[in-house]
């Protein structure tokens, strides 16, 4: 079982119509320029992976993934900015279950900086959740920010335990994980 974190504004999409946070995980099949670009990590997300839902910027709960990723010209009721989309990427997920505290990421990277900043030189994986800038006049120390049209990442050791110890204790078993894949 992988764990993913997805990213979203949750905007348009109420609980209960299918599109929501918890819900599901969508995206454009294709870009504006007709490249598949960054949306085909939808197609690396297995049956029963974990993922952990962000909400404009919150860290909200979990849910597993029930239905792997497929391609549907049905979109959701409100795909804002992605309406030009003529199909869409979806995923389907069950058990979402949200937590009683919650966590800014921006806080998780505030606090953990250096670890997380650590981990992304080691691994450097190719969607990781953020992104460094490095020192300069505006970021005198660097600033560790979420990357820019990051909406499904894959959770990696030091993201899922720097999360984990800022939620209250009753919510950090929901981020008890071995990642498999």
């Amino acid at each position: 079982m992988a764990v993913w974190f997805h990213v979203t504004t949750g905007k348009g999409n109420n609980p209960g119509s299918g599109w929501a946070p918890g819900e599901c995980i969508w995206s454009p099949s294709i870009n504006k320029k007709g490249r598949i670009a960054h949306y085909g990590i939808m197609r690396e997300v297995q049956s029963h992976d974990k993922i952990v839902i962000c909400v404009n910027g919150d860290v909200r709960g979990t849910a597993f993934v029930s239905k792997t990723c497929r391609e549907e010209t049905k979109g959701p009721p409100d795909p804002g900015a992605w309406a030009y989309a003529r199909s869409y990427f979806r995923i389907d997920l069950s058990e979402y279950g949200v937590f009683r505290s919650s966590v800014r990421l921006s806080d998780v990277a505030k606090l953990f900086k250096q670890d997380i900043r650590r981990e992304m030189l080691s691994i450097g994986p190719t969607y990781y959740l953020f992104s460094w800038y490095p020192a300069s006049e505006f970021y005198p120390g660097g600033k560790l920010v979420l990357g820019q049209g990051r909406f499904l990442a894959r959770g990696t050791p030091v993201l899922m335990e720097s999360v984990k110890q800022c939620l209250d204790k009753e919510d950090q078993a929901g981020l008890d994980w071995t990642d498999d894949a």
